[in-house]
């Protein structure tokens, strides 16, 4: 993989990418689903990872559907690979006891871009101008693993909020602005504070 290529996989796979398998088969898949309303970001990624030759990518599909009991309508863009033992070698780093994890060596393989997709896919800004990384799927060794990522290589200091949210308070929120916002598509950019207006 180019590096471009190993970015967006990883900020995928610790953000809204999942990894799975069935009674089937022993190796791994990934899916990866955003709202209609990424569908730019979701594109970007879309066209990056359909050159990585292991995940044998196809096409991806879009579909709305009405939630009977609130009767609110959704609409998403999703993509699903084929499986490969690549992806089963990423569930075993990424993945223990079935649940995502964070490990401390292997997160800082993540640069800028890695970084800016787990944000784009999992965080939000707060009323206060600070951010937050939304991390509940994540254990509490995951989280420091994660924290530590963030203070080491971008010099961003954080503290954990309920919910497990890794929260980035106003003045390091300007750093990581200037980070992720060269790497955002029109559509995510909202996440930053940006064309609140519109």
């Amino acid at each position: 993989m180019t590096n471009l290529q190993r970015q967006i996989l990883l900020g995928t796979i610790i953000g809204d990418g999942c990894l799975f398998t069935s009674k089937a088969n022993t190796n791994y898949r990934m899916n990866l689903a955003h709202s209609l309303k990424q569908k730019d970001y979701f594109m970007m990624k879309y066209n990056v990872l359909k050159t990585i030759d292991f995940l044998r990518l196809e096409n991806y599909r879009e579909r709305t559907w009405t939630d009977k009991r609130t009767h609110n309508e959704y609409s998403e863009i999703r993509l699903q690979t084929k499986v490969s033992t690549e992806l089963t070698e990423l569930y075993s780093v990424w993945y223990k006891d079935g649940k995502k994890i964070i490990p401390e060596k292997e997160i800082f393989q993540l640069d800028d871009l890695g970084l800016a997709v787990k944000y784009y896919d999992d965080g939000f800004i707060l009323n206060s101008g600070g951010c937050s990384f939304s991390m509940c799927d994540y254990d509490d060794e995951s989280i420091k693993n994660f924290r530590l990522f963030l203070l080491k290589k971008f010099d961003i200091s954080t503290t954990v909020h309920r919910r497990k949210n890794v929260y980035v308070p106003k003045k390091e929120s300007i750093k990581l602005k200037g980070i992720v916002t060269q790497h955002g598509t029109i559509d995510v950019l909202y996440k930053l504070g940006e064309l609140l207006e519109t």
